[in-house]
């Protein structure tokens, strides 16, 4: 699994992971499935640390160990700390859409993709000024013009990304 996304976890390579990756590798569109799993799992990770990010933004950090009952409460984390997973997650989400981290994936013509795309965007344009790095190769036009050959410029998860 991409490093960093678990730290408090053992290791955690197994032979079902190791297959998975070597059906996705294969390319064919059936054997492909574990990766585009594996990816979309990745980006709901992701987009758990948008949401701690988006919470912790508005509990002001001196507020927000007096409002939590349990000293270990994520909005412990803060807001820069939870964005930057976020951002990192999506990153590994992406690259395994690409094969840039298992090998050839194929799986960048997806609506699956599309949509990490879109939420990667949200994190740059929420968290990162606009002269970051991140946010001089924005990935909203992408995911806009994927979703619309995908399904259609119409279709409501086309038009979600375009607002």
């Amino acid at each position: 699994l991409p490093q960093g996304l678990f730290p408090e976890l053992p290791d955690l390579e197994s032979p079902l992971l190791e297959e998975a990756l070597l059906l996705g590798r294969s390319g064919c569109a059936e054997l492909r499935a574990p990766l585009l799993e594996l990816g979309e799992c990745v980006a709901g990770l992701a987009e758990c640390w948008f949401c701690i990010a988006s919470v912790a933004r508005l509990v002001p950090p001196e507020n927000a160990a007096a409002e939590s009952q349990d000293p270990q409460d994520v909005l412990d984390i803060g807001a820069e700390n939870a964005a930057n997973r976020a951002l990192e997650a999506f990153e590994d989400a992406l690259s395994i859409y690409t094969g840039e981290m298992y090998g050839p994936g194929h799986l960048d013509r997806t609506v699956e993709y599309a949509d990490a795309l879109k939420d990667y965007g949200k994190v740059i344009t929420f968290f990162f000024d606009e002269n970051d790095l991140h946010a001089i190769r924005h990935p909203l036009p992408k995911s806009v013009r994927l979703h619309e050959e995908l399904l259609g410029p119409a279709h409501p998860r086309t038009l979600n990304v375009r607002r």
